[in-house]
């Protein structure tokens, strides 16, 4: 079941930097960026850091730990972590950021998760 859960005033999201969040249970990163809000695990598929530490360059993410680049509003890695050989070069795929549905109502900040039920 999708839940709304709210974050914060737009206003305390600085643009282009990323804010760690604790949104049920789960570490988010909220990014305003020109394009608008995002939001994205806290958590690099590369190696499983932070990523609120990162730089945001438009609608990417780079990982400020190892340089690996994600689509902000896809989720989908751009670049695979500096100084590694890709994934696919081992027989692997390159797994996703997650991302989470997130809107502005009202001038707060609101984002969607799927929550389990309680029945």
């Amino acid at each position: 079941m999708r839940q709304r859960f709210l974050i914060d005033s737009a206003d305390a999201f600085p643009m282009g930097e990323g804010v760690a969040v604790t949104v049920n249970g789960k570490s988010l990163v909220i990014i305003h960026t020109a394009a608008g809000f995002f939001a994205v695990l806290n958590h690099c598929p590369h190696m499983g850091l932070s990523l609120d530490n990162g730089t945001v360059v438009g609608k990417v993410l780079v990982c400020l730990w190892h340089g690996a680049q994600f689509d902000l509003a896809t989720g989908a890695c751009l670049r695979w972590a500096a100084n590694e050989p890709p994934p696919e070069a081992i027989g692997e795929t390159r797994r996703p950021l997650i991302t989470f549905p997130i809107i502005v109502e009202d001038g707060q900040v609101v984002v969607e998760m799927e929550v389990m039920s309680s029945e």
